[in-house]
């Protein structure tokens, strides 16, 4: 989807706040909620994150793997109205590295990496 297609689906659908998602492998669900404004704004990238918030509970406590962060990056395929809040919507995701490699603790860019 382009940017004008995308803003006719948040046009039709009434959204005006998007909640991003994204698991660890070990479940652990992150994610952000953004305007809808401020998610056209970091397209075709999303939020960026701490590495400790994608880490948790991967290195223990008060430990982190590394001290960058991670970008959330959509999946526009995933986008879909929340059904009870009309404001509201949803989009899946994944993480990736600095360098835009797939995040090593990230499940959705490790399954886009093995295509």
């Amino acid at each position: 989807m382009d940017e004008d297609e995308l803003s006719d689906w948040f046009d039709r659908q009434h959204v005006e706040v998007l909640r991003t998602h994204a698991t660890t492998f070990t479940g652990i669900g992150i994610g952000a909620f953004l305007t809808r404004r401020r998610f056209l704004e970091l397209l075709p990238g999303g939020p960026r994150f701490p590495a400790t918030s994608v880490e948790q509970g991967h290195a223990g406590p008060g430990r982190h793997l590394s001290d960058s962060t991670a970008e959330f990056v959509p999946d526009i395929a995933t986008l879909s109205p929340d059904g009870r809040d009309k404001d509201l919507g949803h989009c899946l995701g994944s993480f990736v590295n600095d360098d835009g490699s797939a995040h090593p603790l990230c499940c959705r860019s490790h399954q886009a990496s093995r295509r």
